[in-house]
């Protein structure tokens, strides 16, 4: 073969293998190395937890409420619209429990500690809570019908509204607590603390007071030895 006709060949194998040292250059240097770090998949990250919804005006929802459990006899406890009729709950700890419309009917609480507990619009008729501890209890609108609270402290309890008729509220503190509207028709009252109590618009009609009963400034009949 001449070598005018090999000098082409060689030339051509001569840019082959220049073109093959400046890919392996490309491929190599710091450059491509960016490249091909930044076209690399991220790892796997945390999902981050979904927003709450948003209410009108902005403000997130507030997280549900736990459901009730009626078994669950403990502080703090949501017993909202329980079946506690006729349960011996005697001495038990329900401080700040939620109690909503339960019904409590008949139950022995005798010395219960429910200060701080929510009993809006729960039953409790006839049932014992002798000696037991009600400071700042909510119960409005509350039925206590029929209730013995002999020797109970319901300070600063919150009792508008409810029916107290002919329950026995001898020894009773109800220092500081509101009754307004209150119904005491029949209770019987006998050294029961009404100290700074709001005793607006209460029904006194026919109460029990076995020291005789005595007027006070508006003419509400008060129990003699009512403090």
């Amino acid at each position: 073969m001449s070598p005018a006709s090999r000098s082409p060949r060689r030339r051509g194998r001569a840019r082959g293998r220049l073109a093959d040292r400046r890919e392996r250059r490309l491929r190599g240097g710091p450059r491509a190395r960016r490249r091909r770090r930044a076209a690399r998949p991220a790892g796997p990250t945390a999902l981050a937890a979904p927003a709450p919804a948003a209410q009108p005006g902005g403000l997130a929802a507030a997280a549900p409420a736990p459901a009730a459990d009626c078994t669950r006899l403990e502080r703090g406890a949501n017993l909202a619209g329980c079946d506690l009729s006729g349960s011996d709950l005697g001495f038990v700890d329900l401080q700040g429990a939620n109690l909503t419309g339960a019904n409590v009917d008949g139950a022995n609480l005798v010395g219960a500690r429910l200060q701080e507990a929510t009993l809006l619009d729960a039953s409790l008729r006839g049932a014992d809570l002798t000696a037991s501890y009600l400071q700042e209890a909510l119960l409005r609108g509350s039925d206590l019908r029929a209730a013995t609270l002999r020797g109970a402290n319901a300070g600063r309890a919150v009792l508008d509204g409810a029916n107290l008729a002919g329950a026995n509220l001898t020894g009773l503190d109800l220092g500081g607590a509101s009754l307004v509207g209150a119904d005491l028709d029949g209770a019987l009252l006998s050294e029961t603390g009404l100290t700074n109590a709001n005793l607006s618009v209460v029904n006194w009609a026919s109460t029990a007071c076995p020291e005789g009963p005595e007027a006070i400034p508006g003419g509400v009949q008060l129990c003699v030895g009512t403090p």
